[in-house]
């Protein structure tokens, strides 16, 4: 079954709202700043563009004392309520390339630490729009930001994974950033919890690209088509990545073999909360 079937048989539970997030952030990071990699930029236009919606939707933090505005489930009625979930996650993610590129330049451990923080932030963001689109969209809208909040999340493993110091056999194990987890970015796991977070990794990116694979076929003009299908490209190399890493890895913890099998494990590996996220994530 398709990532699409799956999504008719839930259809019952869809809402009326729509949201081309593909079409959405890729027009925006192009024209504000990332066809230069200026992530900065795109991250002050994203607090621009969230200041707009909240005051187009009444919702301003206050004049004089900052009053925070959360958008509540139950009270979402209209896209704009999404669009603040998804450039709140933008946002997030942007300062954490942002600091990633800072990094590269010169390395500062406590910067990677804050990098894995801001791309914590924007998986829990992403899983806040993930859950509030499967009860208030459409199916198309449900599915790609399921596959969006995969994608980020994979993006934080592998950004987690691959940029931190050992962790001793005693450390409990990981958390959730889609839960709010307070715990510190800066462990890595053990042999065989270290496999697991790169299977969930793997599993995640294989599923996001599941998603936009179907979505391109589902598309209506050649346009959206092209964006599901360049994304479902630019996740191969992450799942690439992730595949070298299980290659060499030495645990007891056992890695699905096929593309089903991965499926399978991402699925059940959020468990209950279903299009808004779960699953153990580190950080």
């Amino acid at each position: 079954m398709s990532v699409g079937e799956e999504s008719k048989e839930q259809g019952s539970l869809s809402g009326s709202l729509k949201l081309n997030v593909l079409q959405i952030i890729k027009l925006e990071q192009a024209q504000n700043g990332l066809k230069h990699s200026d992530y900065a930029r795109y991250r002050h236009h994203c607090t621009n563009k969230l200041a707009s919606l909240y005051k187009s939707l009444k919702m301003q933090h206050g004049r004089f004392k900052y009053q925070k505005r959360k958008i509540e489930l139950h009270k979402i009625n209209d896209s704009k309520h999404l669009q603040i979930l998804l450039f709140s996650a933008e946002r997030a993610w942007a300062h954490a390339m942002d600091l990633k590129q800072a990094t590269e330049r010169v390395p500062d451990h406590r910067q990677r630490n804050h990098l894995a923080r801001r791309l914590a932030r924007a998986s829990r963001w992403a899983a806040e729009l993930a859950a509030a689109a499967s009860v208030h969209a459409d199916n198309r809208t449900a599915l790609e930001t399921e596959a969006y909040h995969s994608w980020l999340s994979g993006q934080f493993y592998i950004e987690r994974l691959t940029n931190s110091p050992i962790l001793t056999p005693s450390t409990p194990p990981p958390s959730d950033p889609s839960k709010g987890s307070k715990s510190s970015a800066s462990l890595v796991l053990v042999p065989e919890r270290q496999t697991e977070a790169w299977v969930t990794a793997l599993a995640r990116l294989t599923r996001a690209r599941r998603i936009f694979l179907d979505l391109s076929r589902l598309a209506r003009d050649a346009e959206s088509q092209s964006l599901c299908l360049s994304t479902a490209d630019d996740i191969d190399s992450s799942i690439r990545f992730c595949n070298y890493k299980l290659q060499s890895t030495r645990s007891s913890f056992p890695i699905p073999q096929s593309e089903e099998d991965l499926l399978a494990f991402a699925q059940n590996n959020y468990g209950a909360e279903g299009r808004g996220g779960g699953g153990r994530l580190t950080g």
